[in-house]
């Protein structure tokens, strides 16, 4: 696991994290702090059609077995697939609606798929 941000959306929108932990964590929230680059629920923008909004939207879990390769994954690849991220998940964790989302980046293809977990 290379870091497992805990995400919620705000007033405007725009994903923030709100606990991360994790080797990347760090540089993840730094990166999630360029407006480019925050995911939000405005599926118009290239950062509103990622597996943030979808699990949100859904309250499914939502995955991505080969990072940078899968459309959801474009907006970030370019600064998550030099730093090892090579799959993606994200969890919606419920109240009466989704609260929290819990995204969490791998360094192995598939880490997140259910068909091995």
């Amino acid at each position: 696991m290379l870091a497992a941000m805990l995400m919620r959306p705000r007033v405007n929108g725009v994903f923030g994290p709100e606990l991360g932990s994790g080797p990347l964590a760090a540089q993840v929230a730094q990166l999630l702090s360029d407006d480019a680059l925050q995911p939000t629920l405005n599926a118009a923008l290239p950062t509103g059609r990622g597996l943030a909004r979808a699990a949100w939207v859904s309250g499914e879990i939502e995955h991505i077995d080969a990072y940078g390769t899968d459309p959801r994954s474009l907006p970030w690849a370019a600064e998550l697939c030099p730093l090892g991220v090579r799959s993606a998940a994200a969890i919606p964790v419920l109240g009466q609606r989704s609260e929290f989302i819990l995204v969490l980046l791998g360094a192995w293809r598939s880490q997140f798929h259910a068909g091995w977990m």
